[in-house]
């Protein structure tokens, strides 16, 4: 039986993430430690689903299908730089989402709760729409001090405008080098 690591995301335009990307290199002085996301791994996850049968696939597209189909295609802003659990002490440093943010959330909230009444369990954590620009093992390992010093300036900092056009399901296999995404299937919104 094929199995695959599977998740739920919405894709960025290649503008967003070349800024996403540029902000990285002027971030990694101060995060030393940190293992910094791929441009094409950028992306803002909708639902993590874990390993399963790929036999799946046809379940979870019955269920995406129709919330992609009552909404209409949408722009949004990517904006600030923030930090789970804080900034200050972060595991995961990612960029946030502006203007539009609760289109996102709302679209968010239907996939999870059309999962979960599926079967794929429900979400213990609240959605925060965001993209993972890098991953600690040790939070110690950065500038503190430059860290409160220069991470304000970016706490509005405009990554630019991204429309969300479709919702893509990806698989991931973990490598030494990194992840490795493919895209399994996509949902174009607006279309029933």
């Amino acid at each position: 039986m094929h199995t695959a690591r599977l998740f739920l995301a919405i894709d960025l335009n290649e503008q967003v993430i070349a800024r996403l990307a540029g902000i990285q290199g002027v971030l990694e002085g101060l995060y030393r430690g940190a293992r910094w996301v791929k441009p094409e791994g950028m992306h803002v996850t909708l639902k993590f689903f874990g390993k399963l049968p790929l036999r799946e696939v046809y379940e979870i597209s019955n269920g995406i299908k129709g919330v992609a189909g009552r909404h209409e295609a949408f722009r949004c802003d990517i904006r600030g730089i923030g930090g789970f659990p804080s900034l200050g002490r972060p595991r995961v440093l990612w960029a946030g989402v502006g203007a539009n943010i609760e289109l996102v959330q709302q679209v968010a909230m239907e996939v999870l709760a059309e999962m979960e009444a599926r079967g794929y369990g429900a979400e213990e954590r609240q959605f925060v729409p965001h993209i993972t620009l890098a991953r600690f093992k040790d939070r110690r390992e950065y500038d503190e001090g430059n860290v409160e010093t220069l991470l304000p300036r970016y706490d509005r900092y405009e990554f630019g405008s991204t429309e969300i056009e479709r919702l893509v399901l990806y698989s991931s296999e973990l490598t030494p080098a990194g992840p490795v995404y493919t895209r399994v299937d996509s949902w174009e919104l607006g279309r029933a």
